[in-house]
């Protein structure tokens, strides 16, 4: 859920989290239907995890 406040967590556990989070946020996160790093990164923060652009 983009926007939400971070959960705090990291792995183990906290990487279920951020599967739930980045399936939760469905098209948002992907351009001409692949993952897209620029649209995960604010996803991904949250969880303590960024991608290269």
């Amino acid at each position: 859920m983009l926007g939400s406040e971070p959960r705090g967590e990291t792995s183990p556990g906290g990487w279920e989290h951020y599967l739930e989070d980045l399936i939760e946020a469905g098209p948002e996160v992907r351009t001409n239907g692949a993952l897209d790093p620029a649209r995960i990164n604010p996803v991904a923060v949250r969880h303590a995890i960024t991608y290269e652009e």
